[in-house]
């Protein structure tokens, strides 16, 4: 059991220097890290590929709120209007994502449903996030 000795803290043994001062260091050494980590994982982003997968198991469960996240405005209507057709040609199974390609701004993502077939989504990053778009 730690005892606490005027300014020093001994455990097992082991003299740890404690006193207000250092303390106060160490709150605060831990709460700049935390401040770091929080602002680090805070400013990633998903992947062009897992943005595609997101899009793609939205369509599935036909949850319109999540297309909308995952599209930008133009597709959004696109797919409002021709949703039923994208969702047939994707289908119900399985799929993985067999290319990645990141060009600044743009990528290409390619998946294959479990039947074989290869479908290209092609993406644009706004606010720093990844948006299906359709090529026109």
């Amino acid at each position: 059991m730690p005892m606490l000795n005027g300014e020093f803290l001994i455990w097992k043994g082991f003299t740890l220097i404690y006193s207000n001062e250092l303390m106060e260091v160490v709150v605060k050494k831990f709460f700049i890290t935390g401040v770091v980590l929080v602002a680090l994982l805070s400013g990633c982003t998903k992947s062009p590929g897992t943005v595609t997968k997101d899009f793609i198991g939205a369509i599935q469960s036909n949850d319109l709120g999540k297309i909308q996240a995952f599209t930008t405005d133009d597709t959004a209507n696109i797919f409002a209007a021709f949703g039923d057709v994208i969702k047939e040609q994707i289908g119900e199974g399985q799929y993985t994502v067999v290319k990645e390609e990141i060009s600044g701004n743009t990528a290409t993502v390619v998946i294959k449903t479990a039947i074989g077939d290869e479908h290209t989504f092609d993406l644009v990053k706004i606010d720093n996030e990844w948006k299906i778009t359709f090529k026109k």
